[in-house]
């Protein structure tokens, strides 16, 4: 009993020496994190529940692991990770697949009783000089988790012996025991400015007009591009909130489908004569208006309205149709009267009026 109760106060002393560095429920000694578990499972289950911890049941390398993992589990008479399933009779640890050392069976163990003992647990009758033994793997025992200790929320290992914070533009919200890898990139539409970050929320949301790709360190990362908008705050990639609207065009970082300002805006509507199909990207906008047809301020089509009937021509990039002069007919005939593009003078022989050219009539007397 007075060894047990010198192991008992050694993990006493080891839990409130132990850095921060083991998640919840877990105990630091050295270089690993072990936890105790009350609720007897045979030993594939306990293994499993282990697992999703990112953990394994437990293994001992040295005296000093023994001692510490009887004091965890005293009284309790716990599953190991140790096993000869792969090969009878040779021992390893799950995990490490170390091999079981020699000297810490119980007086004729391992003895694989009735051909069917695989698994390790540690021996409670063999106190007060506890020993490990060999037991059927479907017996239910209590059991001890084993995992690497890391480093703390924030930061991560950078070796075995130096803990560093992650940077800015990421986060690390538990423990680290696998490199800069586990710090993770804030997520798109959000960005972070701090070293040493937690939060998953990171440090804020992206701002209106531009974008925040995962990893992002500003609230201003990228802008929206010319062409498209930004309505919302909290964007991600660079379509942004899509294309601005047909008949319009915009600059970076606009806010509006449909810009009216470029002060306020960051864009406005395509000038008379051009059109814009939809993602302009600059006042010249998707290029001129159709010949035969005219394009007022903000058209959204190259053919966006007829130029009207045959006293009207309307050749490319017209803002408004143009009247045909007096003694002029509008060309091509052969084209539609209300998509005429040109105008020609009228011969001698001929007569013009409304853009229409008709044969004089000559009557001899």
């Amino acid at each position: 009993m007075l060894r047990l109760a010198g192991l008992l106060a050694g993990v006493a002393a080891a839990f409130a020496a132990a850095p921060d560095r083991c998640p919840a429920g877990y105990t630091a000694f050295q270089g690993r994190c072990f936890k105790y578990n009350a609720s007897p499972q045979n030993w594939a289950n306990s293994q499993a529940q282990c697992q999703l911890e990112d953990a394994n049941l437990a293994s001992f390398a040295d005296q000093d692991d023994f001692d510490f993992l009887w004091a965890l589990c005293v009284g309790n008479e716990c599953w190991l990770g140790g096993n000869d399933i792969a090969s009878e009779g040779t021992f390893r640890f799950v995990g490490s697949n170390a091999l079981v050392l020699s000297g810490y069976w119980s007086t004729g163990e391992p003895d694989n009783f009735l051909g069917n003992q695989d698994c390790i647990w540690m021996w409670l009758a063999a106190a007060p000089d506890p020993k490990i033994d060999d037991l059927q793997c479907t017996a239910s025992r209590r059991f001890l988790c084993e995992r690497p200790t890391g480093c703390g929320a924030g930061e991560y290992r950078a070796n075995a012996n130096t803990c560093t914070n992650c940077p800015a533009g990421k986060y690390q919200p538990s423990i680290s025991v696998n490199g800069i890898s586990d710090c993770i990139d804030c997520a798109a539409g959000r960005y972070g400015t701090a070293v040493k970050e937690t939060n998953p929320a990171c440090t804020g949301i992206c701002a209106q007009g531009y974008y925040c790709p995962p990893g992002s360190t500003s609230p201003t990362a990228n802008d929206c591009p010319a062409g498209k908008y930004g309505a919302t705050t909290g964007l991600g990639t660079a379509t942004c909130s899509g294309n601005v609207g047909p008949g319009y065009w915009s600059t970076t970082r606009a806010t509006r489908v449909n810009p009216t300002s470029v002060t306020a805006h960051r864009g406005d509507r395509c000038p008379a004569g051009r059109f814009g199909a939809g993602g302009a990207s600059s006042s010249s906008c998707s290029g001129p208006c159709q010949a035969g047809y005219y394009c007022p301020i903000g058209s959204g089509s190259a053919s966006q309205t007829q130029c009207g009937g045959p006293d009207k021509y309307c050749p490319a990039g017209r803002g408004s149709p143009i009247s045909v002069s007096s003694g002029y007919y509008s060309t091509p005939e052969s084209a539609p009267s209300t998509q005429r593009t040109g105008q020609a003078k009228c011969s001698e022989e001929e007569f013009c009026s409304g853009g229409v050219r008709t044969k004089r009539i000559v009557f001899c007397v």
